[in-house]
């Protein structure tokens, strides 16, 4: 289902252009298109992405009240790490990979992980929600080690010269995924809500 949210859409479309701006300028970080996301190339409908800005469509799984509150109200930074992120026992807060962010995928099977089911009685009972999402990666803060500092991360975003986090845990560590991360909630409009089974 699509969701047509005129507000979040004015929001992620000036921060877009913004973004495309800041990766036109010499910024001491120079731009760099990656196109290793699983979904580059892709549209939505007659819609293209921004190249020019690392635009991607990416996965967010999540409850379906969550998926619906996102539409409506965007994502909530504050959130982070309360989900399936590991937590110390009694914890209700953990500190996720790379820090306080929106995480997304660029393979539904990772988003799958985080994805929960529509209950009896309701409309789509037994079908499992996500988020397709536009993001905006921007300059992306490329990571493909086990050693990371979540915070230090998050810093070179907010306060350095990046706009997100690339984690690409396939090319070195062979694993199945990578993460794109953002600390900035207008940086991700949440385009579609999928039901799946």
């Amino acid at each position: 289902m699509r969701n047509m949210n005129h507000r979040l859409w004015g929001y992620y479309a000036l921060n877009r252009g913004a973004i495309v701006k800041e990766c036109e300028s010499d910024l001491g970080q120079a731009f760099k298109a990656i196109r290793s996301v699983e979904t580059s190339g892709a549209a939505v409908e007659d819609a293209l992405l921004a190249d020019s800005c690392n635009e991607w469509l990416l996965f967010h799984g999540s409850s379906p009240a969550k998926c619906e509150s996102i539409c409506r109200n965007n994502f909530r930074i504050s959130l982070s790490g309360t989900g399936a992120t590991w937590k110390d026992k009694g914890s209700p807060k953990g500190t996720p990979l790379y820090g306080h962010g929106v995480y997304f995928a660029d393979r539904v099977t990772k988003a799958d992980e985080y994805s929960e089911m529509v209950e009896a009685g309701r409309r789509f009972a037994g079908c499992h929600t996500m988020l397709v999402c536009r993001v905006l990666g921007g300059r992306v803060q490329y990571c493909d080690t086990n050693e990371i500092d979540p915070a230090s991360l998050q810093k070179q975003v907010i306060s350095g010269p990046f706009h997100s986090v690339f984690g690409d845990r396939v090319t070195k560590l062979k694993k199945p995924f990578r993460e794109v991360v953002v600390y900035d909630a207008t940086q991700c409009y949440p385009e579609y809500v999928i039901y799946y089974r």
